[in-house]
C-alpha cells in the first residue's frame, strides 16, 4: 500500500495490519489478528510481552514472549504473582 516514487515525490507505505511486513505507523506485524500474544490485531505492542522485531525482503517477523514476574497474567502464562520466585505470592 504504497504512494508516491518518483524523482521529486519520495515513497511513502502504509501499514497493512496483519500482511507479515512491519510497515508505516505499526510497531509490529505478527501476520494474523489474534489478540494476547504480544501484537495486537491494530499492529501495536500489548503489555506484558517483550517483543523483537526481525526485518526481510520475504517478510518481517515479531516474536514475542511473555515477561515472568510482571504482575501481568497475558499469553500462556497460567499465573504470574509478580516475582519470580517459586511458592511465593
Amino acid at each position: 500500500n504504497c504512494l508516491g516514487g518518483s524523482l521529486t515525490t519520495p515513497v511513502t507505505c502504509n501499514g497493512i495490519c496483519g500482511d507479515g511486513f512491519i510497515r508505516g505507523s505499526e510497531q509490529c506485524d505478527d501476520a494474523n489478528s489474534i489478540e494476547n500474544d504480544g501484537c495486537t490485531a491494530l499492529c501495536n505492542f500489548e503489555a506484558g510481552f517483550t517483543c523483537i522485531n526481525t526485518y526481510s525482503s520475504t517478510g518481517d517477523t515479531t516474536t514475542c514472549t511473555t515477561i515472568c514476574g510482571d504482575g501481568k497474567n497475558v499469553g500462556s502464562e497460567v499465573c504470574d504473582d509478580g516475582n519470580i520466585f517459586d511458592s511465593i505470592g
